[in-house]
């Protein structure tokens, strides 16, 4: 069974999979913190705790400065500070350059941009899962790429309902015009549906609580 990105019995912040969350939300709100002030003051002392100790190797380090952006992502000002200390320390870490991308993104509204970022870091690190779903938000659901995306999301993370749902949406959209329809399927329809009902019911299997699926 798929755990909740925030398990808040127990909020360590090394547990939470921050790339789920931006997946999630970069098409609703990115900007949506789902933590009180305790727990952001709490989970922020965890990261500034190891990005205080020099021991630390650099990459343990930018990915606390990376964490704390997260958790600050809606202070304009000091959330991109954050992914420059990471950056210094770790220039083509992929876990800084999406976020760079999906900020500026939000920030200018510049396609452009987000997509050269993605496409570098699948060119420089492919095992990135979450730059693949990345991609295919920002092309859409009307492209072939989107579901060639999406399932190698899959592939590289096939515990998470994520791929499964957006492979899911990727067949229902190519539906939606005929609902209401009087007009037969089609048999590519058919199968359509089907597939859909098959990446559906991997998502409920994965999350039973997302009511929506």
């Amino acid at each position: 069974m798929h755990n909740s990105i925030y398990d808040k019995s127990n909020l360590n912040l090394w547990e939470i999979d921050f790339d789920e969350k931006l997946v999630t939300d970069f098409c609703v709100d990115f900007y949506n913190i789902p933590f009180n002030t305790e727990e952001l003051l709490d989970l922020s002392n965890q990261a500034n705790l190891v990005i205080g100790d020099k021991r630390e190797k650099p990459e343990k380090r930018a990915e606390a400065y990376i964490k704390i952006f997260q958790l600050l992502v809606y202070q304009y000002i000091l959330a991109p500070k954050n992914l420059e200390n990471a950056l210094t320390l770790c220039p083509n870490m992929p876990q800084a350059l999406i976020r760079k991308g999906i900020f500026f993104y939000l920030k200018d509204k510049d396609k452009s941009n987000m997509q050269e970022c993605v496409n570098k870091i699948i060119k420089q690190d492919p095992h990135y899962a979450c730059a693949w779903l990345m991609r295919a938000c920002i092309t859409g659901e009307n492209s072939e790429q989107y579901i060639s995306d999406c399932t190698k999301y899959i592939l590289l993370k096939p515990n998470s309902p994520l791929g499964y749902e957006k492979c899911a949406n990727y067949y229902i959209s190519r539906l939606y015009i005929k609902y209401g329809s009087e007009k037969e399927l089609s048999e590519s329809e058919r199968q359509d549906i089907d597939k859909a009902i098959s990446y559906l019911s991997k998502t409920i299997h994965l999350d039973p609580s997302n009511c929506y699926n």
